[in-house]
């Protein structure tokens, strides 16, 4: 949050309390758990140089699997 707070106003989803984006990330780490051949857990809460470096490691091994 701190990182789109940076950028400016916030949009819709972004003025969101933090309970909405705790259901979310419930959600998706239910699915990552239940199916990890289809997603990824990233953690954005690093630097976002790091985020990028996480981001860059994961969409490089999906080509190298196919």
């Amino acid at each position: 949050m701190a990182r789109a707070r940076s950028r400016g106003e916030l949009d819709r989803f972004e003025r969101e309390d933090h309970d909405f984006y705790e259901r979310v990330r419930a959600g998706y780490l239910m699915r990552a758990e239940a199916m990890p051949e289809r997603y990824s857990v990233i953690d954005a809460g690093q630097a976002l140089p790091q985020v990028e470096s996480a981001l860059t490691a994961e969409i490089e091994g999906w080509f190298d699997e196919r």
